[in-house]
């Protein structure tokens, strides 16, 4: 690692940074920097390309390496700035003085001498260990690299010449005062491992009911790398129970920390406050704050740590040090800290081929990794989300999933992409533990089940936003909390606006503060404010604070209220969708115990489709529903033969294979009406394979790859637009988007927000990195594609700032900003959040 800037000894190199009075002494030594030509006197040139060429040789000479293991070892620390330099990279990198070759050699004699490596090394005898390792290494000594030149104070330029291992020692103090300013040395496994009870004393929990226990019996005393899958109902505890396993782990196999994907941005941040309030009780006595993380797209402004890292010298240019710096903004750090939760995207980017994928596996491996709410992934992040399993494995990470409805065919494929194993082809029962662990077959535990209680279905209520408000007159005449759940943000402010006209003209007696609208085109700090509320008005019943459930109110959100948020609502009406997220929403009923209902049952009211297409088969409008048209007509079929009611859990395993099983389990359909619902499939079928062909392109190659570092790898920045169609959106099946900073234009200047008490902003400075990161708490991402594609085209404001140089600047004026090329306006208030409207709305 200490040898992976030797190409740094070069002439075209020297030429570009070097001061002139050390030329002139480089030009004294024979080290000439002009009399030559060629690749390495280019100033352009990648060093850490001219690293590998040196050390191809170099480790083979000094140190007596296989040729083949050299090169490999050369080109991974030749990649440590995000790339490992392609077959050829090297070719043609002519002979530049054999004064050059001497300082190399005596470079590498020098730091021979201090860390005394051993000799004739032998790689690892499979093709999945080589390639792990140098995968490992690649990332380690990029993070190396960028703390080393975090900042002038590192270490600095030393002005007297001293010995090689005195500077060695001054080194090593350094690099340790470093690591504890960024809080590295921190939180480290003592072995010690606490009962149950006691981990979770602050909860009140006194000991693991049946399910957690026999899931925690069957599984604490794994080896690493293990793959658990959980698969119970909403509210069980699923959460708890992997967190104690995932610690236990950690104890006894000296782990290096935990991570807990999330599907979206809303769930990461309650779940953030869950895991740290664990961590808070479980390691009170750190002698450092732990290194604790919320990463996500929009977490910049959340993180703990506050200092501005500046890189000095890092890559060949201006634009490497502003990429790397970007790696110590709060959502990148977190994946190497210990600790973190954030979406699962964070995690799938490791297997993209992005600038240092391989620092992302470094981040995540020897750690356990929790995957929550898997059933929302769609098919095309399950495919990257296997390949994601094959490396976890491959690099010691253990990996726990949960789900509360998982589709058999889903299991086995996790499975074998984590183990190389087939699961038994056998009925699962529900709840069960899957287990993968590295020293037997995979197999499936029988798990308590929970008693029963039966969701009573409703399909009274039509699709009309005044339709739905005459149901929730009627149903909350008396009382109750109800939530109307969209699968659109445009459909959930259509509905949302017709209800609060009804509220403002006194038709809809609910106050205003409970009439709340939730989705996720609000800037973070808005949505925080509504996520607070939202659980402060219908989470768990707190008894260190009075309840602040309302008598009446209604909630009218997207899909970020169906996962992992902790919340309990009365009445609940929803736009059909996909059962298992159907199954999912109807978790947030009656959730909590409670004494006062209303009236109101355990009731589930599904808008049903008001139209129907040729085939007589419900119509879909493309606009509103995002699911794909096969499994929503089976998922309408499979509820509309249950006669009214399900019972939970009883039902659960038959109507997800219903939906995502053997089509022939819909029996109770006639063959035309399957033949037309299979017709259906097709396009599907084709749209999945062809994303699944464009995500495998970008996908990095199995751990097992013969040839894993001469394979074709992207020198796209991950964030950069040039790269997002091809990379960042892979790991969602969604269209392009752009995240826009939203700022306000009043007649005294720019502000933060949409009044003059705000902060001002002056456009022409550099924002500071506190400011930078209040500006990304206003910042909004669209994926409307002539927005998209309008303003790609605008110039980059921040192309300095590591948290804002690939977002566009808008400034709002009386709370719009017109788009009069494309037809639309961009309104942006409190009450809606963005809209995008047509000029003629």
């Amino acid at each position: 690692a200490a040898l992976h800037d030797l190409g740094k000894a070069v002439p075209g190199y020297q030429k570009k940074y070097g001061p002139p009075w050390l030329r002139a002494e480089l030009e004294k030594a024979d080290l000439s920097l002009i009399k030559g030509s060629g690749k390495a006197f280019d100033k352009q040139f990648p060093h850490g390309t001219v690293s590998t060429w040196a050390l191809s040789d170099l480790l083979r000479q000094m140190l007596g390496l296989d040729k083949g293991f050299a090169h490999k070892i050369a080109v991974a620390l030749g990649g440590h700035h995000g790339s490992w330099p392609p077959p050829g990279a090297t070719d043609r990198l002519m002979p530049h003085g054999q004064a050059w070759d001497d300082v190399r050699r005596d470079l590498f004699w020098e730091v021979q001498a201090v860390f005394h490596p051993p000799q004739s090394v032998s790689p690892p005898a499979d093709k999945t260990g080589l390639n792990t390792f140098l995968t490992i290494i690649s990332g380690l000594v990029s993070v190396a690299d960028w703390l080393g030149s975090r900042n002038k104070e590192c270490f600095g330029f030393v002005e007297q010449a001293m010995p090689t291992r005195q500077y060695a020692a001054r080194a090593a103090q350094k690099a340790r005062e470093s690591l504890q300013d960024l809080g590295w040395l921190g939180w480290q496994p003592t072995g010690q491992t606490l009962p149950f009870a006691d981990a979770f004393a602050y909860l009140n929990f006194k000991e693991p009911h049946d399910l957690q226990d026999q899931a925690i019996t069957a599984a604490q005393h794994l080896k690493s790398p293990t793959l658990l899958i959980l698969e119970a109902p909403t509210g069980i505890g699923k959460t708890e129970t992997a967190l104690y396993l995932a610690d236990t782990w950690l104890q006894q196999q000296a782990g290096r920390g935990l991570y807990v994907a999330m599907p979206t941005q809303a769930t990461s941040n309650q779940m953030y406050e869950r895991i740290g309030n664990f961590l808070n009780h479980r390691y009170p006595e750190q002698e450092r704050p732990l290194n604790f993380h919320l990463v996500h797209g929009q977490a910049a402004w959340q993180d703990k740590l506050k200092e501005r890292v500046e890189l000095q010298n890092i890559g060949d240019d201006k634009t490497a040090r502003v990429q790397a710096e970007s790696w110590f903004t709060p959502r990148k750090r977190t994946l190497l800290a210990p600790f973190g939760v954030g979406t699962v995207d964070q995690t799938l980017m490791s297997i993209l081929q992005t600038r240092h994928f391989f620092v992302r596996l470094f981040g995540l491996s020897h750690k356990v990794v929790i995957f929550d709410e898997v059933h929302a992934y769609d098919t095309f992040m399950s495919t990257l989300f296997e390949r994601l399993l094959a490396w976890l494995n491959a690099i010691g990470t253990s990996v726990i999933i949960l789900s509360a409805t998982l589709p058999a065919e889903t299991r086995r494929k996790l499975v074998k992409a984590y183990t190389d194993r087939d699961l038994p082809d056998t009925p699962a029962a529900y709840p069960s533990l899957t287990i993968a662990a590295p020293d037997s077959d995979p197999k499936i535990i029988e798990l308590p089940k929970p008693d029963d209680v039966t969701l009573r279905l409703s399909w009274e209520v039509g699709r009309e936003p005044q339709e739905m408000l005459a149901y929730l007159q009627s149903e909350l005449a008396q009382g109750g909390c109800a939530a109307v759940i969209c699968n659109t943000v445009r459909r959930a402010q259509d509905i949302y606006r017709v209800l609060d006209e009804a509220r403002r003209d006194g038709a809809l007696d609910i106050p205003e503060d409970d009439l709340i609208l939730f989705h996720a085109r609000f800037p973070p700090v808005w949505r925080q404010e509504i996520e607070h509320k939202v659980l402060d008005k219908f989470g768990k019943p707190d008894k260190d604070k009075p309840n602040r459930r309302p008598r009446k109110a209604i909630v009218v959100a997207t899909q970020v209220i169906e996962q992992s948020l902790d919340l309990d609502f009365d009445l609940m009406l929803t736009d059909l969708a996909p059962v298992d997220l159907i199954i999912q929403r109807a978790g947030r009923l009656h959730r909590h115990r409670r004494d006062e209902r209303y009236g109101h049952t355990r009731r589930l009211v599904i808008t049903e489709p008001s139209e129907l297409d040729t085939d007589g088969l419900p119509k879909f409008d493309a606009g509103e529903y995002v699911y794909a048209r096969y499994i929503l007509l089976r998922s309408f079929y499979a509820l509309k033969a249950k006669e009214e009611q399900i019972i939970l859990p009883e039902d659960t395993t038959n109507l997800v294979e219903q939906v995502y099983g053997n089509i022939s389990l819909l029996k109770y359909l006639s063959n035309q009406r399957l033949e037309t619902i299979k017709t259906t499939e097709t396009k599907m079928i084709q749209a999945e394979k062809k994303a699944k062909n464009k995500a495998r392109q970008q996908l990095v190659r199995l751990p097992s790859s013969e040839a894993l570092l001469e394979s074709r790898q992207q020198t796209l920045e991950e964030e950069s637009p040039e790269s997002h169609e091809t990379m960042r959106a892979l790991t969602r099946d969604m269209p392009p988007s752009v995240s826009i900073i939203c700022l306000h234009q009043l007649p005294e200047g720019v502000f933060l927000e949409p009044n003059s008490d705000s902060k001002m902003i002056d456009l022409n400075e550099e924002p500071s990195y506190e400011l930078a990161k209040e500006l990304a708490q206003h910042s909004v991402t669209v994926t409307n594609w002539p927005v998209v594609n309008h303003l790609r085209s605008q110039k980059d404001q921040w192309k300095e700032s590591a948290l804002l140089r690939y977002h566009k600047l808008i400034l709002f004026k009386d709370s719009e900003y017109q788009l009069s090329k494309i037809g639309l306006t961009l309104r942006l208030t409190r009450k809606y959040g963005l809209e995008i409207k047509k000029e003629e709305e």
